[in-house]
Formats: C-alpha cells, sequence, structure tokens
C-alpha cells in the first residue's frame, strides 16, 4: 500500500511540474545576467523593458543582484514583437534612459540593443565593455534572421533581372518562414514589389504569420493596388454641397489632378 501511495504522489507531482511547464511557456520569462562591475554599479536603480518606438516602459525591476528577471503575462492576440533594456545614465549632469547592449551571437564584434521577445524563456547576457561582458543569448527563433540582419531584395534599376530578385527573397523566405522581420521588410517596401511578386512572396510565410493583422492588411492592399497606374476612370461622380452629383474630371484627357482640403 505504501509503494501504491509513493507512486501515486511521484505521478502528483510530475503532473504539477509539467503543469508549470506549459503554463510557464504561455507567457514571458525575460532573465538578464550581467557582469559584476555593471550589477554593482547599477544595484538599486531600476532596468526598464521598452516596446519598440515607444517612449514610455512596459515593465522595470530593480537590479539587486547580476541576475534579474521579468515575468510578463500574455493572450490569446501575442504576436513576438521587438523590444529593448534601458537603465537611467547621465550625461552631463542630466539623467536619460540609457540602452543596455549585448553581444550579437550570430555577428561577430557586433553589439546589439534590440531583440524579439517571445513566449517561454529568454536569456541575455550584458555588455559593460569589451573585457566585462556575460556572453550568453538563447531566445525566440525571431531573433535569428532580425540579429543576422537578413534582407530582402528589391529591384532598383533593370541591371538585374526582377525574376531573378524574386527566386532570391523566395529561398530567404522558404529558409524563414515564420520571421515576421522578413514580413514587415515586405511590408514597408512593398511598393518596389509587383502584385504577382508580393502574392508568390507571402505564400512561402507559415500559418502563424499569415495569421498576423500586418500579413492579413495585404489584402487590403491588393484591392486598391489593383487601380495603381491604370487609365483614369469613366465617369466618376461626386455628391456637391447641394447634394447633386456631379461628373469630376474630363474623360478625354490622360490625367487629372484632384485637390483635397479639410475645412
Amino acid at each position: 500500500m505504501k509503494i501504491y501511495k509513493t507512486l501515486l504522489y511521484i505521478l502528483l507531482a510530475f503532473m504539477q511540474c509539467e503543469c508549470k511547464i506549459k503554463q510557464t511557456d504561455k507567457n514571458i520569462t525575460l532573465k538578464i545576467i550581467m557582469p559584476k562591475i555593471q550589477a554593482a554599479k547599477l544595484k538599486g536603480k531600476y532596468l526598464y523593458l521598452f516596446e519598440n518606438k515607444e517612449h514610455t516602459p512596459n515593465d522595470s525591476v530593480m537590479i539587486e543582484s547580476e541576475t534579474v528577471f521579468f515575468h510578463l503575462k500574455t493572450d490569446s492576440l501575442f504576436i513576438p514583437h521587438i523590444v529593448s533594456l534601458k537603465y537611467t545614465d547621465t550625461s552631463n549632469h542630466f539623467p536619460y534612459k540609457r540602452l543596455a547592449g549585448f553581444k550579437n551571437p550570430f555577428l561577430n564584434k557586433t553589439i546589439n540593443s534590440f531583440f524579439y521577445i517571445d513566449k517561454g524563456v529568454t536569456t541575455i547576457g550584458t555588455y559593460y565593455d569589451d573585457s566585462n561582458f556575460i556572453n550568453s543569448f538563447s531566445g525566440s527563433k525571431q531573433n535569428e534572421p532580425y540579429l543576422k540582419n537578413i534582407s530582402l531584395f528589391y529591384r532598383e534599376n533593370d541591371t538585374v533581372p526582377a525574376k531573378q530578385i524574386e527566386l532570391r527573397n523566395i529561398e530567404i523566405i522558404k529558409k524563414f518562414p515564420y520571421s515576421l522581420y522578413l514580413l514587415t521588410q515586405l511590408f514597408y517596401y512593398k511598393e518596389h514589389f509587383s502584385n504577382n511578386e508580393l502574392h508568390a512572396l507571402l505564400a512561402y510565410f507559415d500559418g502563424d504569420v499569415k495569421n498576423t493583422a500586418m500579413y492579413k492588411s495585404f489584402y487590403s492592399y491588393f484591392k486598391g493596388a489593383a487601380n495603381f497606374d491604370k487609365a483614369y476612370p469613366v465617369g466618376v461622380r461626386l455628391q456637391d454641397t447641394l447634394d447633386v452629383f456631379s461628373q469630376i474630371g474630363d474623360d478625354t484627357s490622360p490625367f487629372n489632378l484632384f485637390v483635397f482640403w479639410a475645412s
């Protein structure tokens, strides 16, 4: 009987442990390890977590030792995104938020301050100077193409055939089909690609990327892009201040200029 009780306790402990691991994977643990000299200098100060391009911190923790933890909850809408770490420093007696750096795990002699945060555990060793740093980095797979600075290509002139560029970009996306960084590049430089090229490239992203709002925004773009570089549409009518619909523009002209203003 004692053996059965012992086995039952072991099974329950294992189930609780497994449950905790699953719960942890749904949330974010950010582990920061600092060299001794940096931790001693910053002891008693706060380390701040900033969302990319935001001016106010998302979270903060007090630095009491060489290792600092952030614990963040997520929801069903969470997607990996770029963050940075900052601490208060002074320049000419004026305080400011200084970026904390870390050694790039993919590129030699490169210090970065921004990285993708994701569910699960992210571990970062910070850089103080060339003699004092913690060479440790692990976390989201999103960081590989981002920290390697992998870039898509687009036509700047006619020296390289468009099909060659398209095939090169397809190979990049096929290697990193999960990359939100590559999707962001495609989003901001979409005007450099034809609709057919965009459709071809977007098809190679994985399901998680295709579920993001940025990916779905291409649907609206394609609807409007159908009229790019097309001839002026015939019979365009707008409602005037007297609620009368009148034709605007000249159907016989190759170009029509419309000026809008707010009042």
